[in-house]
């Protein structure tokens, strides 16, 4: 019995150092902080600034959403909310006459995480069309950190619709595919220490969804609020495309821009943009030619492009819409 004992004892040690070992290179390869550590010394107090930025929503589908007239320092730089919870200056809800009006949707890409508003792509892109004098254009960023394009689209569809754009843009980010916005936990999502979370099941998850997939033609299933894209973009079709034009700028990961890991990922999401009939601005192209560490606005964060990356955002944005006509 003894023996038993000290074997089960063995056993326990061995498979929990596995799981060790394997949970750390999961996060290594990902750039998660192996400890739940705060990597850039912005998340200590994290969750005292989030109670002050987000509130619980109404809205059915969404769980969470800004508060109003906040002012706040967040995840590394000073953000302030309009009166409708935006990122952005004060809009009234009624388009002013002969103005031709944008709404961005977004998650922490589009909401400007760690960037001076100024520099946010929304900002930069609206005043770029407007130094082109004539019609007046406004782009009002509705970005909200962790949301999916599931909750995107129910944002659009339950506020957004009623401050009538004439065009809605769908800031699309590649993590959007791997991580479901867990309702109420923003970015913490990302950096949950190995007692409270194993990204090696995320991970095995998700290799299971792939191979059923691929080889067994049984389409992935959500796991921990996964987007799937086939799903985002026909969600994008039924309720915006329907009603006005669509255009989706996809932010491409950061991390290994050159062997591009997520190659096969982006390509469904042109593929399924092109069958619905949506444009899409792909950035990546754009991106690779400076690398990550031109682009990254932290040194571990492989999601959230700084100010230059902003910038290219919405050069190539501005780009289409006048070649294509669309803002005149």
């Amino acid at each position: 019995m003894a023996r038993f004992f000290v074997n089960l004892a063995l056993f326990l040690i061995v498979s929990a150092l596995c799981v060790a070992v394997l949970e750390s290179l999961v996060r290594y390869s990902y750039g998660i902080p192996i400890g739940g550590a705060d990597p850039w010394g912005e998340i200590r107090g994290y969750h005292k600034r989030k109670s002050v930025l987000f509130k619980k929503s109404t809205i059915e589908g969404i769980g969470y959403e800004h508060r109003p007239h906040v002012r706040t320092y967040f995840m590394g730089t000073h953000i302030e909310t309009n009166s409708h919870g935006m990122r952005d200056i004060e809009y009234s809800v009624k388009k002013p006459p002969g103005t031709y009006r944008i709404a961005v949707l977004g998650d922490s890409v589009a909401f400007g995480l760690g960037v001076n508003m100024t520099y946010v792509f929304t900002e930069v892109l609206e005043s770029r069309l407007n130094e082109r004098g004539g019609r007046k254009v406004e782009v009002l960023n509705f970005g909200v950190s962790g949301y999916s394009t599931k909750r995107e689209v129910a944002q659009y569809d339950a506020k957004v619709r009623y401050f009538d754009p004439d065009l809605v843009i769908i800031a699309y980010s590649m993590n959007d595919i791997f991580h479901g916005t867990r309702e109420n936990r923003g970015f913490d999502k990302e950096y949950f220490p190995v007692w409270e979370h194993l990204y090696l099941l995320d991970y095995y998850s998700y290799i299971m969804s792939e191979l059923a997939d691929r080889y067994v033609g049984i389409p992935s299933i959500p796991l921990a609020g996964r987007s799937q894209v086939k799903e985002d973009i026909e969600l994008v079709d039924y309720y915006i495309k329907q009603e006005m034009p669509v255009l989706i700028v996809m932010f491409p990961h950061l991390k290994d821009l050159d062997d591009y890991k997520l190659n096969a990922r982006r390509i469904k999401v042109i593929n399924n943009a092109r069958d619905r009939d949506i444009p899409l601005v792909d950035l990546l192209e754009l991106y690779r030619g400076l690398g990550p560490e031109r682009l990254k606005r932290a040194p571990n964060d492989y999601y959230h492009p700084n100010e230059l990356g902003h910038e290219i955002a919405a050069n190539a944005t501005y780009d289409y819409l006048i070649e294509e006509g669309i803002v005149s």
